[in-house]
């Protein structure tokens, strides 16, 4: 809310950016690019706007930064397409390398994933406005197919939306983690598989409050594919930010 508070033109995204610090949790990156993608709705999406927020943080040492900006950009193109995932991932498209695209296509599908949890599971109004709402036609949630929206993506999307995956998965299956990685394990390939783990594990880490004991009850009701996928993504998510290190 506090990010999304704040107005800014092509000129300010940067310098807003790089106030943003490690007690947002990401929330100040996102907050600040949703208003300024939001405030380009209607209007034609020029690559210079598309590209200006994150270009001034290249050549920096600020490479985490970087990566939360082409993130949050992801969730800004979602204001903009009000919650068309294809549009969205088809103006990360527009970005120039794949690390870059995959970043964005990553804040695609979670800013997806919290539109989904609001209007379904009544999770609270996370990252959307009144004026930034799904269009009609939009469909966030399909309660008889967990692997959505990731199934009606193309393929080179789905590694960066099955890694958010489980934030959809879990509140369906109401938090069992072994009816979950049952979910996960009908992804496809093993890569989809192992990725799709990698969320439920970052998802066990939070609900746990970062305590090995709940980790451990969560992540071992996985499949023998799926436990040390579990456990990775819950060590990632207790160092997301270098706020995080120390613990």
């Amino acid at each position: 809310a506090l990010g999304y508070a704040v107005r800014s033109t092509p000129a300010t995204p940067t310098k807003l950016l790089t106030q943003c610090d490690d007690r947002y949790q990401s929330g100040c990156y996102h907050g600040i690019l949703q208003r300024y993608f939001d405030a380009r709705m209607g209007m034609p999406l020029t690559q210079s706007f598309l590209v200006a927020p994150c270009d001034g943080l290249r050549g920096t040492s600020e490479q985490f930064r970087l990566f939360d900006c082409l993130h949050g950009t992801g969730h800004g193109l979602m204001m903009y397409h009000r919650y068309d995932v294809n549009g969205s991932l088809t103006d990360c498209d527009r970005l120039a390398s794949d690390w870059d695209r995959r970043s964005c296509y990553s804040g695609v599908f979670m800013e997806h994933n919290m539109g989904a949890r609001m209007q379904v599971f009544g999770d609270g109004k996370f990252g959307m406005h009144r004026h930034s709402m799904p269009a009609e036609s939009v469909v966030l949630f399909k309660p008889n197919d967990l692997h959505y929206p990731c199934d009606a993506t193309a393929p080179r999307y789905r590694h960066e939306c099955y890694e958010l995956q489980a934030d959809l998965i879990l509140p369906a299956v109401k938090q069992d983690y072994r009816k979950a990685g049952a979910v996960c394990d009908a992804a496809g390939s093993p890569e989809l598989v192992g990725i799709c783990y990698v969320g439920l594990g970052r998802n066990a880490s939070g609900a746990a409050a970062f305590q090995f004991a709940g980790i451990r009850k969560r992540c071992d009701l996985a499949s023998p594919t799926g436990v040390s996928y579990c456990y990775q993504g819950a060590v990632r998510h207790l160092a997301y930010a270098p706020s995080e290190l120390p613990r």
